[in-house]
């Protein structure tokens, strides 16, 4: 899915909604709200730092978001690609696909563990707005905005 994607040092978030629909939908009063990007100290354990998106701009005739560079892969994309390599066949022994990202699954659910217990409230934004960094950090979209932008 291509909603969001890395542009230089920008992430982008192609809302798909003209000047008119943005405005109607009124994200903008969620331009401030809290994303998280978790990232591992040198004890291998998950510090969080926030993240918003900063900046509206009229990309053609569609509105687009952006906020710091991010540089990764979305969730959801990821398990398209684990769906797609098992071919619709019920898996019982991993494919090379599904091995690659066995780990970021696993340090996803390291990261989620670590911000309950650290009393970080991660955005609820699923699989489009959880943002999967090669060397383990993640970025979690705020929810609102991205909810309304994508619906």
């Amino acid at each position: 899915m291509q909603n969001i994607l890395v542009a230089g040092e920008r992430l982008v978030l192609r809302t798909g909604m003209s000047k008119d629909e943005f405005s109607k939908a009124n994200i903008i009063q969620y331009i401030n709200d809290k994303g998280y990007v978790a990232e591992r100290n040198t004890d291998g354990e998950y510090v969080f730092r926030e993240w918003c998106f900063d900046s509206v701009e009229e990309s053609g005739s569609k509105i687009e978001l952006s906020g710091d560079s991010f540089s990764g892969t979305t969730l959801y994309d990821i398990l398209c690609e684990i769906q797609n390599s098992a071919g619709g066949d019920v898996c019982i022994k991993p494919n090379e696909i599904q091995k690659k990202y066995w780990n970021t699954v696993v340090a996803l659910i390291q990261a989620v563990k670590s911000a309950a217990a650290q009393k970080v409230k991660i955005p609820n934004s699923g699989p489009l707005g959880i943002v999967c960094g090669a060397d383990g950090s993640f970025l979690f979209l705020p929810d609102i905005i991205l909810n309304r932008s994508l619906s």
